[in-house]
């Protein structure tokens, strides 16, 4: 029941609890969150000129003989780094290097964005859910303290928040 979860999710103890459970298992696993934070940071502030270099070479140079402007033909080469240049950091964010039928290389990194992204909600610098609360606790609608409006006055919000909806 999403209640009962939401219900015990609130509870001090229930979540202290998940929470020793949880570190159990990271402890087991031999995984901390310095370690987790750590293998993210290599992927989220990855560079992929770390791993790999291109460049442009002019192939030929084409002269107008009317106008005698010079045209340049240029061919871009890729070359990745070799493995044992490659920092470890580097090497963590490779998600595949792959080779195509026509001999050519492909090098995929792991997503940064993300990495980021879990990155700054464990330092809770997303919000994913803001609550509200009224005096005391209690509930607070749109906003508008509830405890203090007329039974007329809740009545026609309903009304308004209802039509809203659809």
């Amino acid at each position: 029941n999403d209640g009962n979860a939401i219900r015990l999710k609130g509870n001090e103890r229930v979540s202290a609890r998940v929470a020793e459970i949880l570190g159990k298992a990271a402890d087991r696993a031999g995984v901390s969150v310095a370690d987790v934070l750590g293998e993210l940071a290599k992927i989220g502030f990855s560079d992929i000129r770390k791993v790999m270099r291109w460049r442009s070479n002019v192939l030929a140079t084409r002269i107008d003989e009317d106008t005698g402007e010079t045209e340049d033909y240029y061919t871009t080469n890729v070359d990745l780094i070799d493995s044992e240049e490659i920092d470890d950091a580097s090497a963590a964010a490779i998600a595949e290097i792959s080779q195509t039928d026509k001999g050519g290389l492909k090098i995929k990194l792991h997503d940064k964005r993300a990495a980021l992204v879990d990155i700054g909600r464990h330092l809770g610098m997303f919000k994913d859910k803001v609550e509200h609360s009224g005096p005391n606790g209690g509930p607070v609608s749109h906003g508008i303290d509830l405890s203090t409006l007329t039974t007329d006055e809740r009545d026609a919000l309903r009304t308004i928040l209802i039509r809203r909806a659809g």
